[in-house]
């Protein structure tokens, strides 16, 4: 089974802990490919899977970015039906994710703005036939409501950058997320082990249900020379 991981720096993995490496260390006997990149938005997703041409059949894609849309709602919608769009037909299922967190406070303003934003996600997703709906921001809010909320801001600008230097093992990430008062995250947004075992959860359960069905007659004809 051959599966892509589209999105922004919690698919590429840095910083924080890497959900990808522990599918893949999960998936063994599956081929797991990673087009995350740091800082992607929906868009610049959009522009770099088009022009170094990110898309070839596969049994399933995942998609998960949206994060750093929060700001420029106003054109969500139609940006992620195109980015739908360009992928779907590649993909014999793909999964639409929600956005995860903003700050580890689950009645933030932000993680409301990002709730709504998985709303139109799910909204989309409904109106294709092979694309599935995840909503992995309720899942990360539910664990948050046994916690406090973490007051924890950016001593730097340039924190997130400066964590991706300094921290380079998960030990390293929990460390520092632990001294911040975060229990999902690094900062707020990046993941540490936790949250990172969140979201493999999440995605193995989509997977081990796709390796349940039948293959997708679809995808045996794009792949027939």
């Amino acid at each position: 089974m051959k599966i892509c991981f589209y999105g922004d720096s919690l698919t590429d993995g840095f910083p924080g802990v890497s959900y990808f490496k522990l599918l893949r260390a999960r998936l063994p006997g599956e081929t797991l490919i990673n087009y995350g990149r740091f800082n992607d938005t929906i868009a610049s997703l959009y522009r770099r899977i088009y022009r170094h041409q990110l898309v070839v059949p596969v049994d399933m894609s995942f998609v998960w970015v949206g994060v750093n849309d929060v700001l420029v709602r106003h054109e969500f919608r139609a940006q992620y039906r195109a980015l739908l769009d360009l992928l779907m037909p590649f993909a014999g299922t793909l999964v639409a994710v929600s956005p995860a967190l903003i700050g580890e406070d689950a009645g933030s303003a932000s993680n409301a703005a990002l709730a709504d934003l998985g709303a139109i996600i799910g909204d989309l997703a409904a109106g294709y036939p092979t694309v599935t709906f995840l909503d992995l921001h309720a899942q990360y809010i539910a664990a948050l409501r046994r916690y406090p909320p973490v007051s924890y801001r950016p001593m730097h600008p340039l924190q997130s950058v400066i964590d991706t230097l300094k921290l380079r093992s998960p030990e390293a990430v929990d460390r520092v997320a632990a001294a911040r008062g975060f229990r999902l995250t690094l900062d707020g947004v990046h993941l540490n082990s936790m949250g990172a075992i969140l979201a493999a959860d999440a995605f193995q359960r989509a997977i081990d249900g796709r390796l349940r069905l039948p293959e997708s007659p679809r995808l045996r004809e794009s792949e027939t020379p």
